[in-house]
């Protein structure tokens, strides 16, 4: 109590400051309270009974258990030593053998994972040695210790060390023999190496040695000590060890899918091509066998990856279905002229069939059944997560392909009617009719299997009502679609008019059973069948919609929504007042592009959210990305055709000009024009406008650089300075809470600033980046100038991201050098 009453006291004093100055205060409390959770029980328990109680305990998740492994994992991992070191000082005063070597395990495999090799050797080397013969999982944990010693010296450079230690460095000879003496030569190996016999445990020592062989595959192969047949059978017999172990086909695919590339590169460089041109790689793909066994080879072991477990989806279906779609749409005749180019007599490193054709035709052959068979096993979930890709082939020039993806994206929308409705909206109201039609196609067949199910007579009927209900939605979605399509084309007559009312809605089915278009609706895919509840629901629009302000006009709507699955007394369908049942409103913003398209905008949420897994998954290589917190902010944009969309609105936003304009300068003189941000966002302002063309004439006519920049400083900067330092002084009065959203407000721009530049993004203008007023983050909206299409504007956009001295301004005193 003691020890409690001295850490709160610093921690009273140090919260005031800051959650981070605070952290190890609180690290020091929850070792205090584990400390006293197990001297209550070795006090109260008699251990000559049961010596393995409180390893049951600590890794026990129920309500009176202590969770040991949950709660480390909810620590930060620069702080987790101590907590460490009090477990294991804990585990070694019960006596509990098997918690001891189960810290000294984990406190192993952290320092090993951090680089500190001396250490990690040191906690193995004392984990090997508090053996305990009575442990069932004992000999597992003994092939673990190996394989960390293993994994310590191939770390350390001594690559021929590691493998020695793992035994399995030479097994030639076992391609050649069948499953079953397979097996038994591994059973002899693994008993070899520990030295001894383990009756009953053979699962434990084939899963075992699979582990080996798979880690010492990927050390072999990285480093070119076997050749390609010698990889590949070790591979092999892996599968054969552990069939359903995920992580070997996705290596083994992940290797044959790196011989592809190479092969391609190769024949590309021989030939004089480059291969990073679409055409040479097609062109290789149809007259190279090789190339064609490797894409076989490499979907067979990534779709076996899916078949098992969706732990490396996010790697595996993008690539699968990139090579799948890539080669089936690879035609010979395309190639002709590549093919003329290469002389006659002409060497050649390719593997040509003698009938081109016919092998090529055979191998798409191939490549389809092989999809579409495996596809059945693998459940319709993991697909939903590449629906943009698999929408985007919709209408591919393979008719097989096309059939398996139509086929596919039918049983998403069957399984997931509510979600996948939205994700296909646009295709059936595409302006292409090969599309459009191929749309109401996949709408209707999985209409027609929903009534075809419920009318069986071995449905139960709640299940019958269930699919009779999908249905409805599904057929009445195209009246949903098209009544905001016409709303988002809506034009007044009067083009000064901020807002109108809405029509009546007339729909066969209740708004509530619609899902919202907002993204935790759509990301996740829920199946009806067992969660209705999962998400509010709309119970009405509001009867007036307001029209922005900006160039295209969009209209932003709102709905009122209740919770999922409540029964509304009375469903309007529009209302102009809320109801008791509400529980909130959402917002959105209905758009009409008229020369651009809204697929870009949905693809390239598409592209931040991959951005945001990869900064999310984090590793102790680099500890400075888990402080800095980066990740991009996301929200859904919904196709409702390819110029019309509906897009989630961002709560607590403002565009930068906004702000702008709203900051002040209090130290500058009341009537002085660099007080306010108003003068220097004022659009209209002719002086201004005049003199900015004046700065940009003398680059894009005169070329005068130098002479541009002189005119900008003259005429902007000594007249307006920045001052969006002083919006988060005045919005942010806790200090930490200014500091926390300065810190928000570099860090996101920084994210944003760097992936602009990689997909050519332009048209940022102060209207299209928001300021989240709740933290300070950067959001950005309207992506249709990308791939560098500002380039080509009348007047090009030639800076690689916006970054105006006001936005510097905000960073700080130290603007964007040191803000990070």
């Amino acid at each position: 109590q003691a020890g409690r009453d001295a850490i709160m006291n610093k921690l009273s004093i140090l919260a005031k400051d800051s959650y981070e100055r605070s952290y190890p205060n609180l690290i020091k409390l929850q070792c205090i309270r584990e400390i006293e959770d197990a001297a209550s029980f070795l006090c109260d328990n008699d251990f000559s009974y049961n010596p393995g109680g409180m390893f049951d305990l600590a890794n026990s998740t129920e309500s009176e258990g202590w969770a040991w492994d949950v709660r480390l994992n909810l620590v930060s991992s620069f702080q987790r030593s101590p907590i460490s070191d009090v477990r294991l000082a804990l585990a070694r005063l019960s006596g509990d053998k098997k918690l001891a070597r189960d810290q000294l395990f984990t406190m192993g495999k952290r320092a090993r994972k951090n680089g500190l090799l001396d250490l990690a050797s040191t906690y193995f080397a004392q984990c090997s040695s508090v053996y305990d013969p009575s442990f069932a999982q004992s000999n597992e944990i003994r092939g673990d210790i190996q394989m960390q010693f293993a994994k310590l010296e191939y770390q350390s450079g001594h690559s021929g060390s590691a493998l020695r230690i793992l035994g399995v460095e030479n097994i030639k000879g076992w391609g050649n023999l069948n499953e079953s003496e397979v097996r038994s030569e591994a059973i002899k190996r693994f008993q070899n190496l520990l030295g001894q016999s383990i009756p009953g445990a053979e699962q434990l020592m084939l899963t075992d040695m699979a582990k080996r062989l798979l880690k010492s595959t990927q050390w072999i192969a990285e480093a070119g000590l076997q050749p390609v047949t010698e990889v590949m059978e070790r591979f092999q017999v892996t599968n054969i060890l552990s069939p359903k172990w995920e992580k070997c086909h996705f290596e083994f695919g992940k290797y044959i899918d790196s011989l592809l590339e190479t092969r391609i590169s190769g024949v590309a460089q021989h030939e004089g091509l480059s291969a990073d041109e679409d055409d040479v790689r097609k062109y290789v793909f149809s007259e190279d066998k090789n190339c064609q066994n490797y894409l076989i080879m490499a979907m067979e072991q990534y779709l076996g990856a899916l078949k098992v477990v969706d732990t490396h989806v996010y790697q595996v279906l993008p690539r699968l279905l990139s090579l799948w779609f890539e080669y089936t749409s690879v035609e010979r005749e395309e190639n002709a002229t590549l093919r003329q180019k290469r002389p006659d007599g002409h060497e050649t490193p390719m593997n040509i069939s003698s009938d081109p054709t016919g092998f090529l035709l055979k191998k798409k052959n191939e490549a389809n059944e092989l999809f579409q068979r495996s596809m059945k096993s693998i459940s319709v979930e993991i697909f939903y997560k590449a629906m943009p890709q698999l929408i985007s082939r919709v209408c591919h020039p393979n008719t097989d392909t096309c059939y398996v993806v139509q086929t596919l994206l039918t049983r998403l929308l069957l399984k997931f009617p509510a979600q996948a409705m939205w994700a296909l909206a646009w295709v059936r109201n595409s302006v292409d009719k090969t599309r459009s039609r191929t749309g109401h196609e996949i709408f209707k067949g999985a209409q027609k299997s929903l009534l075809a199910r419920a009318e069986s007579n071995k449905v139960h009927p709640r299940r019958k009502m269930i699919l009779e209900k999908n249905e409805k939605i599904l057929n009445a979605s195209k009246y949903f679609v098209s009544f905001l399509v016409n709303i988002a084309k809506y034009s007044p007559k009067d083009e000064r008019a901020r807002s109108f009312k809405l029509g009546r809605w007339r729909c066969e089915v209740e708004l509530s059973d619609f899902v919202p278009p907002i993204q935790s609706a759509l990301t996740t895919p829920i199946d009806p069948m067992n969660c209705l509840d999962a998400f509010p629901r709309f119970r009405a629009f509001h009867s007036g919609v307001q029209i922005m302000s900006s160039k295209a006009k969009p209209k932003r709507v709102k709905f009122y929504v209740t919770p999922g699955g409540h029964t509304s007394s009375s469903d309007p369908g529009i209302s102009s007042i809320s109801s008791s049942e509400d529980v909130g409103e959402l917002h959105f913003l209905l758009k009409n592009e008229q020369k651009g398209d809204l697929r870009k905008d949905a693809r390239v949420q598409d592209l931040n959210n991959v951005i945001n897994r990869l900064m999310a998954a984090t590793t102790t290589k680099d500890k400075g990305k888990m402080q800095r917190r980066l990740s991009l902010r996301t929200f859904a944009v919904t196709c409702l055709s390819e110029d019309c969309g509906i897009l989630e609105w961002v709560p607590n936003t403002e565009s930068f000009r906004s702000l702008t304009t709203k900051a002040y300068n209090p130290q500058a003189a009341i009537y002085s024009k660099k007080r306010h941000g108003r003068r220097l966002a004022n659009f209209g302002d002719p002086n201004l406008k005049k003199n900015y063309e004046t700065c940009q004439n003398n680059y894009f006519k005169h070329g005068n650089l130098m002479k541009a920049a002189r005119l900008f400083e003259l005429h902007f900067l000594d007249n307006f300075p920045p001052l969006f330092y002083w919006w988060f002084v005045h919005h942010f009065q806790d200090a930490h809470a200014w500091y926390e959203a300065r810190n928000n407000f570099t860090t996101s721009a920084a994210v944003w600033s760097a992936v602009g530049h990689v997909i050519g993004l332009g048209d940022r203008h102060s209207e299209n980046l928001l300021i989240d007023t709740s933290n300070g983050s950067c959001v950005h909206v309207d992506f249709d100038c990308i791939f560098d299409k500002g380039l080509t504007l009348p007047k090009p956009e030639v800076i690689p991201f916006r970054l105006t001295p006001n936005m510097i301004d905000g960073f700080g005193p130290v603007g964007g050098a040191l803000a990070m």
